[in-house]
């Protein structure tokens, strides 16, 4: 890959002395204000975004020798095409030029929320607290979904779905990662959120818990008659004591009877490796989900993800089953049929990748 040269607006020239002190790159001050187009610079070491900026403004970054465009140029490009001498800018003051810097702080901008990320554990608490606060609006769910609705995409009279929709637009999602939030937390009441969020507990434990025994104990609840309620205070008490384990251990322990685990089954049995053996298992092709969510964000399909969203599918199914309007519930049930139906292509695209890996691995290895 080609890289364009870096070269500071006020570098030392050639056979000058090398300054090796540090100097701090940390931002000054933040700024919305006007700025002189005339005077901004096009910062193009790092190419720009495909997609637009969602900001209404560009994002600049001021130094002691230039103002740096990094991202919403297409802005500036506008104001300049409706003749007018300055743009509202979002800038940022840093104490000196550094094309590295303003390199790093382009990228940064569409990886790193600029608030800071949080765990995954706060990710799932406050995706299950804004679904709850969604759903209890009276206001028309197409208000949040700023800029419309998606291609393909349309709002139905089930408003479960639809907060969905709302939340894997505007937290930049897959339906189906926002499903994977939302199943995470399910039956865990709020002191349990709250507790998993002040451990910052990692993704791994919750697709734990939920393979080995959440998953089974709904099943199994939901048979026996449990309430709502009773689910989630056993549910919520069971995950603590997972999390213990898990803590301790690195694993979860089955809840029905003694389950020998995939990797400990593996490795009792070690054989030599032979030279051929130890090639790098190859790379399996991804299987985008094109079926849920924004394509942009390159989802790789897997079983757990289709799994996840069956599990979804079926609780949305036994809440339309309160519905009083016929036609409202018709609906509900058509919508979850037609994303249902798509299960059995997701499988094959599985199997397919899978075949195709296998075929690439044979000929790695010969």
């Amino acid at each position: 890959m080609r890289v364009a040269q870096i070269k500071d607006i006020d570098q030392d020239s050639q056979g000058g002395l090398i300054n090796t002190q540090p100097f701090s790159l940390e931002t000054l001050e933040e700024k919305v204000e006007e700025v002189s187009v005339c005077d901004i610079r096009h910062f193009e070491t790092v190419p720009d975004y495909v997609t637009p900026t969602d900001s209404k403004y560009p994002f600049v970054v001021k130094t002691p020798s230039s103002i740096n465009c990094i991202d919403g140029w297409n802005l500036v490009e506008r104001v300049i095409a409706d003749g007018k001498s300055s743009v509202t800018c979002k800038t940022e003051y840093i104490p000196e030029h550094c094309d590295e810097e303003l390199a790093i702080r382009k990228v940064a901008l569409r990886v790193k929320p600029k608030a800071g990320t949080g765990s995954y554990a706060e990710t799932v608490r406050n995706t299950q607290f804004l679904e709850e606060i969604l759903l209890a609006s009276n206001k028309d769910l197409k208000v949040f979904h700023h800029g419309g609705v998606r291609k393909g995409e349309t709002f139905i009279n089930n408003r479960r779905d639809n907060v969905r929709k709302v939340l894997s637009f505007r937290l930049g999602k897959s339906v189906t990662t926002i499903n994977q939030y939302l199943n995470h937390a399910r039956f865990l009441n709020e002191e349990t959120l709250n507790f998993f969020a002040s451990q910052k507990v990692e993704k791994d434990f919750f697709e734990m818990a939920q393979k080995i025994n959440k998953r089974d104990e709904i099943t199994r609840m939901t048979g026996e008659g449990k309430s709502r309620e009773e689910m989630t205070a056993k549910i919520s008490d069971d995950a603590r004591k997972w999390h213990e384990e898990y803590l301790r251990t690195g694993k979860i322990s089955p809840i029905t009877g003694i389950q020998e685990d995939e990797d400990e089954a593996e490795d009792s049995h070690p054989e030599i490796q032979t030279p051929q053996e130890a090639v790098p298992r190859a790379i399996p092709p991804k299987v985008f989900n094109p079926w849920y969510g924004n394509e942009s964000e390159g989802e790789e399909d897997s079983l757990e993800n289709i799994k996840q969203d069956v599990e979804a599918s079926a609780e949305r199914l036994l809440e339309s089953v309160t519905l009083t309007d016929p036609d409202e519930f018709e609906e509900c049930v058509k919508e979850e049929i037609r994303w249902l139906c798509l299960i059995p292509y997701r499988l094959s695209a599985l199997k397919e990748r899978e075949i195709r890996t296998d075929s690439y691995q044979e000929e790695v290895l010969q």
